[in-house]
């Protein structure tokens, strides 16, 4: 089971990605080159990634509370 403070990580880190995508990818790939900028599709990539990964954040943490709420039963 993953914890419920991993899941919220992701998901901080996931709204970031689609907040600040240039810094993102700045951070990811960015910093190996010199007097480059992103492209288009890199930038809207990096937002899909990150509402992929609130939706599966999400999900994680409706399962995580899920199987509390029925262990205690």
């Amino acid at each position: 089971m993953i914890p419920i403070a991993a899941v919220l990580l992701i998901i901080i880190a996931s709204v970031c990605s689609i907040i600040w995508p240039k810094t993102i990818w700045y951070l990811t790939e960015g910093w190996r080159y010199k007097n480059v900028e992103p492209s288009e599709l890199a930038l809207t990539m990096i937002r899909v990634g990150g509402i992929a990964g609130i939706l599966w954040g999400l999900y994680a943490v409706i399962m995580i509370i899920k199987n509390n709420l029925s262990w205690h039963r």
